[in-house]
C-alpha cells in the first residue's frame, strides 16, 4: 500500500500546480508548463489505474 499512497500524494501535489498553473491568467492551456505537468499526471494516472486494477484481478482470484 505504500507505494499507492505515494502515487496518490504525488497526484494531489501535480493537480494542485496544474491548477495554479492554469490559474496564472498569463498563461494558456496549451503552454509547454502546462502540458509538461498534464503529462506527467496522466503517466501517474495511468500507473495507479494499473495498480489498482491488478489488485483487484488478485483479489478476485483468491
Amino acid at each position: 500500500m505504500p507505494e499507492i499512497e505515494e502515487i496518490l500524494n504525488k497526484v494531489e501535489e501535480l493537480r494542485e500546480k496544474l491548477n495554479k498553473l492554469a490559474q496564472n491568467k498569463n498563461e494558456k492551456l496549451t503552454d509547454p508548463k502546462i502540458i509538461a505537468v498534464s503529462r506527467e499526471l496522466d503517466i501517474l494516472l495511468n500507473t495507479y489505474h494499473k495498480l489498482m486494477t491488478n489488485k483487484m484481478i488478485k483479489l478476485k482470484s483468491q
